[in-house]
């Protein structure tokens, strides 16, 4: 349905900016800017380095494998939805799985790791803690067929999807809640998203965002001036014959929106179960349709300015696309040719 967007915004090629000379990851596949496969590696998510390693977040494990193909070290567990690194480069942010019993049912919750790049895990929550310090409901829900498949158990009592460090805020009136130096923010889908302390063992702060119906919210992130971006599902004016969805940046400081990219007309932009944003600078955002493709909008100009499809359809996947980044990976794709 996505794709007539283009029917009703006009689409400009993009300037000469910086990112645009980067390459788009998508799992543990990059693209060109232009959206031409240049590489795929193994595994369902990956994260690259100068010297010609990388990361490989699989269902099985997560390894470090260097530029010869040689695994460095293998971490045994499900890792899912995202990973990322910690603001210094050296901590791999990770989302795994753990499997617990809960009201005499076996359900899967979500493991917050905090991994050294040396594969030792530093520090680590399972979802359900933070669920029971937040005083939200632990319902066990139907679990979704990947996910069955991959674990064993059809039920789950969280579904986490994203996992950042929260950068040094600029700016007066900063809320207390962001001044903790090493604090990250996860987001829990359909719970809310929660501000940690660096150990994972305690929430700082719970956000909840009212202008998301049941917080149906993905790839929640916290950008250098307080602002709160992340990619809505499910618009709390949706109905279930016109379901929205949207890109919104809400300023933390004073609780309102900030920014809001919606299509015309509105139910032309809807994502059920995916999605991904980065802000590329102060005016131009990234975002990442579940099926469709990878979009360049401008804030200050109100309009798209790039849209690559091929992104997600050249994967020939069945499963839908997570989400895509804009991301320099020159270094590494030099020990690739």
């Amino acid at each position: 349905m996505f794709k007539f967007l283009i029917l009703f915004l006009t689409l400009q090629t993009a300037s000469a900016q910086s990112w645009s000379r980067f390459q788009l990851l998508n799992g543990c596949t990059i693209f060109s800017y232009e959206g031409k496969q240049l590489k795929n590696f193994p595994g369902q998510r990956c994260i690259f380095f100068g010297d010609g390693s990388f990361l490989s977040g699989a269902y099985d494990g997560l390894s470090l494998i260097d530029k010869n193909s040689k695994v460095l070290w293998k971490l045994p567990g499900h890792f899912h939805h995202q990973m990322n690194m910690a603001n210094d480069g050296k901590r791999i942010l990770a989302l795994s799985s753990e499997v617990v019993k809960r009201k005499e049912k076996s359900c899967r919750v979500d493991k917050l790791m905090v991994i050294s790049m040396e594969g030792k895990v530093l520090h680590t929550v399972l979802s359900d803690d933070l669920l029971r310090q937040a005083k939200l409901p632990e319902e066990a829900r139907p679990a979704g067929a990947d996910l069955i498949k991959d674990i064993g158990t059809p039920f789950e009592l969280s579904h986490f999807n994203s996992f950042y460090e929260i950068p040094k805020i600029s700016g007066d009136d900063v809320p207390a809640y962001l001044k903790t130096e090493g604090a990250f923010i996860v987001n829990g889908l359909l719970h809310a998203a929660f501000i940690l302390t660096p150990d994972l063992k305690k929430i700082i702060h719970t956000i909840h965002i009212p202008q998301s119906l049941g917080h149906q919210i993905h790839d929640v992130q916290v950008l250098p001036n307080a602002h709160l971006l992340y990619f809505n599902n499910m618009t709390a004016d949706s109905s279930d014959l016109n379901r929205i969805s949207a890109i919104q940046e809400k300023d933390l400081k004073t609780d309102k929106i900030f920014f809001e990219f919606m299509a015309e007309p509105k139910a032309m932009f809807y994502s059920a179960v995916s999605g991904g944003v980065q802000a590329l600078d102060d005016n131009h955002v990234l975002f990442s349709h579940v099926t469709t493709g990878t979009y360049i909008y401008s804030k200050e100009e109100k309009k798209l300015l790039s849209a690559i499809i091929h992104t997600h359809f050249a994967l020939g996947k069945s499963f839908p696309s997570q989400q895509v980044k804009a991301l320099d990976l020159s270094k590494f794709l030099a020990h690739w040719r």
